[in-house]
């Protein structure tokens, strides 16, 4: 039987967009913030018109309030926007081929194919838009200017502004002074998103809350080796640090924008992708918030054992209330309900909400539904209106099921049960995989943190204006969504573009300094793999240093590196100075031996080693002129030591393991660099680093040569 029980469920709607806003220009390089308020944020809130009866909470990302801000007040422009401003007669060819490869990008089966003539138009380019964009009329083209902002109207424009309808029926041939007032109408709409957001929660409609400004991972800031909680073998970034003051600046600036923009200070939190730590969680309360929210499996394994009774409840954490996301309910709106028609979507989702709520012993549970607000609407039908109007009605009219704001639930039922420690995670998978599981993750935190530390040293010098702009860059740098995109498990057609981004922020900052950015920021991180040894040394072993192969078995056993292929393709044009490097280890020490080709020379010739690990790194300079040849190289870094060199018809040398900033059993990043005078002529690998394991004595045992 159905419990009479009172019980609460919780929405929580998150909207976010991350800067997008080029560090240099300033303009957006990418379209979503603008197209997502027209066809999601205005939806999102409209529907909510028709039940006055039913509370939400919409977590609102200060980065997408600050941009919205920006395109309400007319500073604020993308290229889409830029193209739609054009009259189609004065389209340059360079502009014709963008708006023919910009004006489709939209969910086709939901927002192309229903109307012909978009149909149409996408026909008429083909796979390639640049292939025939000088063929294309002024009238095709002014019609996919207005169809590529039309397919992207919510359905609140669709029903209500006259011009967007009219233009929907009329479908083609459209005129420039229809192109004109759609945009004009377009901006209207814009500028009325966050005063209507501001209203609801004015008038006790919604709860507002709000996530860090830039939409960081906070534990990582606040402590990135308790990514390691979840995933014990994870590869630490080299020179990572805790910067908890910087998750707690992102923290207070989030709430005062939303105070400042929507006029009252967020109590509530949605950590970025549902990410709480300890740490993280004192931060909140220090910055004066009430409740936070994330997902059920981090309870899980926080409380563990848990039984199914546990879940339907807030936790009190220190003066925190902690909410827990039910994992089910949420995911199928998200992911699954789309092909549902939406009577049997709704059923479904208020039979899972009774059953979450009745397997609580609480006397009066809550359930949480916490999920993005705005990208799974474009594979619902009528971009999720139906399914959002029936399910506000159904929970309006249902008798023991209350749809309620977090901090209503909170007045009323105050958390009964402490939760002292939380399992450090996030919503995906309850671990940090996603932005910090990665090479390519894991490279990016490298260049923030190094970054960090060089905006810290040479702070002092600059004036107050230049070193906040400089601390800007750096925080927009720490938002999660690069790292979202870093790695091969996520690919959002512009990967690319996301890299540059990245990297440019963290570029601005070395200028903003007065410094030369690094030359490494000019190496794409996007697809960067860690090329691994082609052989391991199978034994260890003791070569005798000389400048030359001793004997044949002298260096048989080594472990053998190669610096080009699949793994290292070059990425500019270098020589090929290095022909083959080989390693391997005794009891004591590391050994290598690098040949080079004898047609380059070695009389300004310069080879650099560096060893990095995320407990330090060394760093070994060898000078190779004649005069100069050496016998010892002193190792710089983390690490102290002395390496023993010889130079002949090879490069071999020995230094002490113990000098290497990684432990036995552990690995170690290699790059080996040769340059003549102050150029850089060969890198192996030509990008990264190789993943150089360092052998303990099991390793020996199950490798040995026979």
């Amino acid at each position: 039987m159905p419990t009479r029980r009172p019980a609460s469920v919780a929405f929580l709607w998150h909207l976010h967009q991350p800067w997008y806003a080029d560090p240099r220009s300033g303009r957006m390089i990418l379209p979503w913030t603008r197209l997502h308020a027209l066809k999601d944020y205005l939806d999102m809130s409209a529907v909510l018109d028709g039940h006055p009866g039913v509370r939400v909470t919409f977590n609102l990302v200060p980065s997408l309030l600050a941009q919205l801000r920006l395109y309400a007040d007319g500073q604020a422009v993308d290229s889409l926007l830029e193209l739609a401003r054009v009259p189609a007669a004065e389209l340059t060819l360079d502009q014709r081929i963008r708006l023919l490869g910009e004006g489709f990008r939209c969910h086709w089966p939901r927002m192309l194919e229903p109307f012909a003539r978009y149909r149409e138009l996408l026909a008429r380019r083909g796979a390639d838009p640049a292939e025939g964009a000088a063929r294309w009329t002024d009238a095709e083209l002014r019609d996919l200017q207005v169809w590529a902002h039309l397919a992207w109207c919510g359905t609140w424009l669709r029903r209500t502004d006259p011009v967007v309808g009219s233009l929907l029926r009329k479908a083609r041939g459209f005129t420039e002074d229809d192109r004109e007032c759609l945009l004009a109408a377009l901006d209207t709409a814009l500028a009325s998103v966050l005063p209507r957001y501001a209203a609801a929660a004015r008038e006790g409609r919604i709860e507002l809350a709000t996530s860090p400004y830039y939409h960081p991972i906070l534990p990582l800031l606040c402590r990135y080796e308790d990514a390691r909680v979840a995933m014990p073998g994870v590869r630490l970034p080299p020179g990572a640090e805790a910067i908890p003051e910087d998750a707690a600046t992102q923290l207070r600036r989030g709430r005062a924008l939303c105070a400042e923009l929507l006029g009252r200070e967020p109590v509530g939190l949605w950590p970025s992708e549902g990410s709480v730590s300890d740490a993280a969680l004192a931060l909140a309360e220090a910055a004066g918030f009430q409740w936070a929210a994330t997902d059920e499996q981090i309870l899980f394994r926080s409380l563990r054992p848990a039984s199914p009774s546990a879940f339907a409840q807030p936790y009190r954490h220190g003066s925190l209330a902690l909410f827990f996301r039910h994992q089910r309910a949420s995911d199928k709106i998200g992911f699954d309900y789309a092909g549902w028609d939406a009577p049997h979507a709704v059923a479904d989702l208020i039979g899972l909400l009774e059953r979450a709520a009745q397997a609580s012993d609480q006397p009066h549970p809550v359930v949480s539904v916490i999920l993005d607000g705005e990208n799974c609407w474009e594979t619902y039908k009528e971009n999720g209106w139906e399914f959002l109007d029936r399910l506000y009605g159904e929970l309006a009219r249902h008798p023991w099921l209350r749809p309620v704001t977090f901090s209503e639930h909170l007045a009323e039922t105050p958390p009964a049960a402490e939760l002292p420690h939380v399992f450090p995670g996030s919503w995906i998978n309850h671990d940090f995989y996603v932005w910090a599981g990665h090479r390519e993750d894991q490279r990016a935190w490298e260049l923030l943190f190094r970054t960090r530390r060089a905006l810290v040293a040479g702070q002092a010098r600059l004036a107050d204006e230049d070193r906040a702009a400089a601390w800007e860059h750096l925080y927009i740098a720490e938002g999660s969504d690069w790292y979202w995109w870093y790695g091969d498990d996520r690919n959002s057609g512009d990967d690319a573009t996301w890299d540059r981004l990245f990297r440019d922020r963290l570029r601005a900052v070395y200028e903003a300094l007065g410094q030369t950015p690094p030359a490494e920021l000019d190496e794409p991180i996007a697809g960067l793999a860690a090329p691994s040894p082609v052989s391991l040394p199978v034994a260890p072993f003791t070569p005798v240093l000389d400048g030359r192969e001793t004997g044949f078995f002298e260096w048989r056993a080594a472990g053998r590196l190669e610096g080009r292929g699949a793994a290292g393709a070059m990425t500019r044009d270098l020589e090929t100075v290095l022909r083959q490097v080989r390693y391997g280890f005794d009891d004591t020490d590391a050994h290598l031996a690098l040949e080079l080709d004898p047609s380059a020379g070695d009389g300004d010739l310069r080879v650099r080693l560096e060893w990095r690990h995320a407990d330090g790194q060394a760093t070994l300079e060898l000078d190779l002129g004649a005069a100069a040849r050496p016998r010892r190289g002193s190792l710089a870094g983390t690490a102290a030591g002395e390496a023993r060199v010889a130079v002949g018809k090879l490069i071999e040398l020995s230094l002490p393991r113990d000098a290497l900033p990684a432990a036995a059993g552990q690995s170690v990043d290699l790059t080996v660099m040769v340059y003549r005078g102050a150029e850089l002529v060969d890198r192996w690998p030509a990008r990264g680093a190789f993943d150089l394991p360092l052998p303990d004595e099991r390793d020996w045992l199950r490798e040995w040569m026979v």
